[in-house]
């Protein structure tokens, strides 16, 4: 039976959303009566959809990667950080090393599902990777704090239930926004950053000198013409930050052409993948009104679909450096960001969202949240550090971390709780 789950765990692991969310597509085709042909298209499109997101993400963040290590090594040399941020591959890798945590996980796909048949929440999460990094990994430090299994269980699912609260409120403004029917978001460590993005935003509407301007991608190509389009930013961008972090033109000019691919083909993987899903969503629609009317469901997805909105990927472009600026000079802040510099273009995402893509608007709001991201990372350095070490992904001797995680709120007051209450400290804070 072991061997079974080890064997089972692998495949979700391996192959991830690209086999568990086209199957669940195919299957609520299947449930609405939309006809076998029609689920198994839909689930084929989605499939491909996710594979093509995936590539092109993939790309446009390795090709940044070297970018933000080289602007993040110039302006913090010679200052000494006492954390370095690894990125989150190695938090994802110690979720699932630890068993205690992606048994968490797979409760909370069930408590999932009931509180869907409860219609206390409307989102269902499909994915199984996110949360592994997410409520599962933060569940063990819990665990590993009190000692008890149910502690962690407890805090995995309250901070899954928090998620999926914060999705179906999110799901109406997705939907505006990136025109995802019947779509959500979500994913820990994106979703709560609305609660800071929203009433930014809605300050920044009344500021006279902000309010009536329109800075967004679409207001970009109007003024610009065809230098205005994604792709031509795309090279904008590369020139910029390739002669911000000293590289030689040959790289420059490289960095430029696969910016300006990501920023033209992933809005056009995103159509794809809506092709596939919106037949299914209908379908769950017409379904709901005939057997349960006035009901909703949202389809929960990973954040990775929405990145590739022009206003998201041009803001994180302009705040890579500006993050690294800020984290240099931040009082109070122990962390050097470094691996998760590109995963801004998931955190940053409902700070762009409240401002309905305005990038000047985007970036203030950013500037503002930084502060808070590196603050709270400061906090949870010491947990997520125990984490890896415990997972034996890092051997522990250099202090580490994911920046990533360390935007997920619930680390340290959560962890700082139990510690006050079972009166058990990890050791690496004693």
């Amino acid at each position: 039976m072991e061997t079974f789950l080890n064997s089972l765990l692998a495949i979700f692991t391996q192959v991830g959303n690209l086999l568990f969310v086209p199957l669940i597509i195919i299957i609520l085709g299947l449930v609405v009566r939309l006809g076998f042909k029609a689920s198994l298209r839909s689930g084929l499109l989605t499939a491909v959809a996710l594979a093509g997101v995936g590539v092109i993400l993939t790309l446009f963040l390795n090709t940044l990667q070297p970018v933000a290590e080289a602007i993040a090594n110039k302006m913090g040399a010679g200052l000494k950080l006492t954390y370095i941020d690894v990125g989150w591959p190695a938090c994802f890798a110690a979720g699932v090393a630890l068993p205690i945590g992606v048994s968490y996980v797979a409760i909370g796909v069930l408590v999932n599902l009931g509180l869907v048949l409860l219609r206390w929440v409307k989102t269902i999460q499909i994915s199984v990777v996110e949360p592994i990094m997410g409520e599962g990994l933060i569940g063990y430090v819990a665990y590993a704090i009190s000692g008890n299994y149910f502690v962690g269980l407890g805090v995995a699912l309250s901070i899954k239930i928090i998620t999926l609260i914060l999705a179906d409120w999110q799901q109406p403004a997705v939907n505006d926004f990136f025109k995802f029917e019947g779509v959500s978001l979500i994913q820990t460590g994106v979703n709560e950053f609305g609660l800071l993005g929203w009433p930014i935003a809605w300050l920044l509407g009344k500021v006279p000198f902000l309010k009536n301007r329109h800075f967004t991608a679409d207001w970009v190509q109007e003024k610009l013409g065809v230098f205005g389009e994604p792709m031509f930013l795309g090279v904008i961008f590369g020139i910029g930050l390739g002669l911000l972090a000293g590289f030689n033109y040959i790289q420059i000019i490289t960095l430029s052409i696969y910016l300006a691919a990501a920023m033209n083909i992933l809005p056009r993987m995103i159509g794809i993948l809506m092709e596939g899903l919106i037949p299914v969503m209908r379908g769950v629609g017409d379904w709901l009104q005939l057997h349960a009317k006035g009901r909703k469901v949202y389809i929960g997805m990973d954040p990775a679909i929405g990145t590739g909105h022009p206003a998201i990927l041009t803001t994180v472009m302009i705040m890579i450096p500006i993050t690294v600026l800020i984290a240099v000079f931040l009082p109070g802040n122990k962390v050097l960001p470094l691996g998760d510099l590109v995963t801004l273009v998931f955190t940053f995402m409902f700070l762009v969202v409240p401002n309905k893509g305005d990038i000047l608007r985007s970036v203030i709001t950013c500037i503002i949240c930084v502060p808070i991201l590196l603050w709270s990372t400061t906090l949870a350095a010491p947990y997520i550090h125990h984490a890896l070490t415990a997972a034996g992904v890092i051997d522990g001797s250099v202090p580490t971390l994911c920046m990533f995680e360390g935007g997920q709120f619930y680390w340290y007051p959560v962890n700082k709780l139990i510690e006050l209450i079972s009166g058990h400290v990890l050791p690496i804070l004693q």
